[in-house]
């Protein structure tokens, strides 16, 4: 039961303890990003206002990694997608300010492959 205890206690630590930044505390080097002042690629959420675009997302050993959401200035939502290894990859969903979808596109490693018409989203 003790044991039991203690590890509950160390899961609550070690989450307590992730780390969330905003892009802004990030610096890119040959496409990997680091904190400020550190040579360690950065691992952990995105999370704030970054460059002016509230930003939601993962890094992992100092790429994108995972579904990230972006939002437009009025908590709309912009744009959502995945990035795979740093690169955009899969559907990505376009919206306007007023939270209308204008369009789907499909990216493969980085590279856009098509554009989605509505009937193909």
């Amino acid at each position: 039961m003790r044991l039991l205890i203690q590890l509950i206690l160390l899961s609550f630590l070690l989450g307590a303890c992730e780390k969330i930044v905003t892009m802004e505390e990030l610096e890119e080097r040959n496409s990997i990003y680091f904190k400020k002042n550190s040579n360690i690629p950065f691992t952990g959420k995105i999370d704030g206002i970054s460059f002016g675009v509230y930003t939601k997302g993962q890094m992992k050993t100092g790429k994108a990694e995972g579904e990230w959401y972006f939002y437009h200035s009025n908590g709309n939502l912009d744009r959502v997608g995945n990035f795979q290894n740093g690169l955009q990859d899969g559907k990505w969903y376009f919206y306007d300010t007023d939270a209308n979808h204008l369009k789907t596109e499909v990216y493969k490693e980085g590279v856009l492959i098509k554009t989605l018409s509505e009937e193909e989203k």
